[in-house]
């Protein structure tokens, strides 16, 4: 569905990846991981627009979105949630769902459905979002997102900064999204052991460069590559 050939991309004069070609297969979850700074973010930032590509180029479906800025990349099917900054905490729950649908003929019955997906969300329907956990937030800003209908979800470091139940709440929410929505995910996580172990396909970025792209569970059991650079044992 999504594919990268020969992508480079950084921040303004700061090249962060280098000659990135990849694969993501439809209704599969895909995961890159890799050591901090690797470029695992800023990968998922490039697809979305949120950098500045100084090579190559990005085909959604065969359609080459290189260079769209996000509002444009986001009509074409793809959703992005950050690890932060992902709702509006000033505003109710209802309010951060209504304004998803922004552009969008969705009527009041898609937010309902949603919103079905996440009990949690349904006690603060009417509450401000600031009162909420962090992983409660996560879970409205996956919401927001599913109600776009994407293609494909770009989910950014999503446990970060959370308990370890509440990380895997998240991990088992995006895994139903592959598993029972056949959502294609695009999933940069830290927690490279789990996320390795729900996937379907890895990615393993060291210095912005792409060291591994093939099946999840083999880099999970991959002694040199798992030990070197994800502290798998």
């Amino acid at each position: 569905m999504l594919m990268t050939q020969g992508l480079g991309a950084g921040y303004k004069k700061l090249q962060v990846l280098f000659d990135v070609s990849v694969t993501v297969p439809e209704k599969q979850l895909t995961v890159v991981v890799g050591p901090n700074g690797s470029g695992k973010s800023t990968f998922l930032k490039t697809i979305f627009g949120l950098t500045k590509i100084y090579s190559g180029k990005i085909m959604l479906d065969g359609v080459d979105i290189t260079g769209l800025q996000p509002h444009q990349i986001a009509y074409h099917g793809i959703s992005y949630v950050p690890q932060v900054d992902n709702i509006f905490s000033n505003l109710t729950v209802y309010e951060n769902l209504l304004i998803a649908t922004h552009g969008l003929n969705i009527d009041e019955s898609s937010i309902d459905d949603v919103m079905e997906m996440f009990p949690h969300l349904k006690t603060y329907r009417n509450k401000k979002a600031a009162l909420m956990s962090g992983g409660e937030r996560q879970m409205l800003a996956i919401a927001m997102s599913l109600l776009r209908k994407p293609k494909i979800m770009l989910f950014d470091e999503p446990t970060g900064n959370l308990s370890p139940k509440m990380a895997i709440t998240i991990f088992n929410i995006i895994k139903e999204l592959r598993e029972n929505h056949g959502k294609t995910i695009l999933l940069a996580e830290q927690n490279a052991k789990k996320a390795l172990e729900i996937g379907d396909k890895a990615i393993l970025l060291v210095s912005g460069k792409t060291v591994y792209q093939g099946d999840a569970n083999a880099l999970l059991t991959h002694e040199e590559l798992g030990k070197l650079y994800l502290g798998i044992k």
